[in-house]
Formats: structure tokens, sequence, C-alpha cells
């Protein structure tokens, strides 16, 4: 039981990377440009302007891993 459990949380990996980067992908241009233009440095335009905006998208993603356990 412990081996389908792990076998089926590495296949769920690809789906999860996958609608990750969609996710991030999504969040509009002028944001981060925004965020960059006011002094913010590149991680901190990440993680205020990008994930902030992406959590809510991030979190459903992450709990279909899981669901796969």
């Amino acid at each position: 039981m412990l081996a389908a459990g792990i076998i089926l949380a590495i296949m769920i990996i690809p789906i999860i990377s996958s609608i990750t980067r969609e996710v991030l992908m999504v969040v509009p241009q002028h944001q981060r440009e925004a965020a960059l233009a006011l002094g913010a440095t590149r991680w901190e335009m990440i993680r205020i302007s990008v994930l902030r905006n992406a959590r809510r998208e991030l979190w459903a993603a992450s709990s279909w891993d899981w669901d796969a356990l």
C-alpha cells in the first residue's frame, strides 16, 4: 500500500508542475513591471506580486498532491 502511494505521488508531480507553471504565467506582465518600477528586486517582485496574486490557484494545484496520497 505504501508503494502505491509513493508511485501515485510521483505520477502526479508533472501535473502539479504544469498547473503551477500555467498559474504563474497568468499573472499580468504589467503587475510584474510595476513592482520592478517601484524599486523591488526580482525576488521581491516574485514574492509580492506574482505569488500573492497566484496564491489561491497554487493552493488548489498543491491540493491535488494530497488527494493522490
